[in-house]
């Protein structure tokens, strides 16, 4: 087995083919939206190229799908993991259900949730931000690429990028989005509220606060 290159990243060569697909989407949505990413660093008065070589596929850190990360302990509900190396661009691990959960709301194959008793149909923007929440999540995941445990900086830049985004498009209040407001901004001078990641954790809208959608983590 071995890594394959795409696009913007490299995936694991055992992992579906649909699985590979869908990250590489991801990382392009993330290149194409790099603008916002951009200007979390020009709100922060920072350089950001280091970063966003890892954006533009000028560096492509390694990204495999692994079954039952949302289950291992430490890894947290959305199960994802990430590692830099001193040997190369570093790697991540995404959870296998997490991914096809959020590739079958993408695709079509899943077109409804639950809300106690009611029964929330699919808009297109609920299914573009389905693709979008892995590109979240994998931007959350390349700070500790590329800068190891930088947990304040990941959750501020996953907040800001999903606050932003949703913003642009005007979906924050679709079922599967959320993010109406992100109250850290880009945590410049680390104001109050924004100084570590557990505080800032409980104001990310995430796959936790979806709908409930059989198959999913």
């Amino acid at each position: 087995m071995a890594w394959i290159e795409r696009d913007f990243c490299h995936v694991w060569s055992a992992n579906a083919p649909a699985d590979q697909d869908f990250i590489d989407d991801a990382c392009f949505q993330l290149n194409f939206w790099k603008p916002v990413i951009q200007a979390f660093f020009d709100a922060r008065n920072a350089n950001g190229n280091t970063f966003l070589r890892h954006i533009d596929g000028r560096t492509k850190t390694r990204i495999r799908v692994k079954a039952n990360m949302h289950t291992a302990t430490g890894v947290g509900l959305l199960g994802r993991l990430a590692r830099p190396t001193s040997a190369g661009p570093g790697y991540m691990l995404i959870d296998q259900d997490f991914l096809r959960c959020c590739r079958n709301v993408f695709d079509g194959t899943v077109t409804t949730g639950t809300q106690g008793a009611t029964t929330i149909t699919f808009t297109m923007a609920d299914r573009y931000w389905a693709l979008l929440e892995l590109s979240s999540i994998i931007l959350h995941e390349l700070n500790h690429v590329v800068w190891n445990f930088a947990e304040e900086r990941a959750y501020c830049m996953e907040g800001f990028f999903r606050q932003r985004v949703q913003a642009d498009l005007g979906i924050a209040s679709f079922p599967l989005c959320g993010q109406t407001t992100w109250p850290c901004g880009a945590c410049v001078g680390e104001e109050p509220g924004c100084r570590s990641g557990a505080e800032m954790a409980p104001d990310i809208a995430d796959i936790s606060g979806w709908p409930t959608i059989a198959g999913c983590p």
